[in-house]
């Protein structure tokens, strides 16, 4: 299942559906770089409850140059993956 937010959106969906939905882990943060085509990158976020044994995307799209809200405070394992996205895309979170 895939769903798609506003970036601005992002820390409270990640909290809602770890706290309310039971999607405790999240397994992979990346980027799309879709600069050639509108100038924007595809953010997302592949998520994972254990208990419901199913798995969730929540993506959204920013500009070049846009910030991402940070999400480590809830999920530790994105320090890395925010820090490669910033590495490899410029974008800061």
């Amino acid at each position: 299942m895939v769903i798609f937010i506003n970036p601005s959106d992002i820390y409270g969906v990640l909290e809602l559906m770890k706290d309310e939905l039971e999607y405790t882990q999240l397994s992979e943060l990346s980027a799309v770089d879709w600069l050639a085509k509108d100038n924007s990158f595809e953010i997302f976020y592949q998520m994972l409850s254990m208990k419901k044994a199913k798995r969730i995307r929540v993506k959204f799209f920013i500009e070049n140059g846009q910030a991402v809200d940070s999400v480590e405070k809830l999920f530790r394992s994105a320090d890395w993956s925010e820090r490669e996205m910033f590495d490899m895309f410029g974008i800061e979170a």
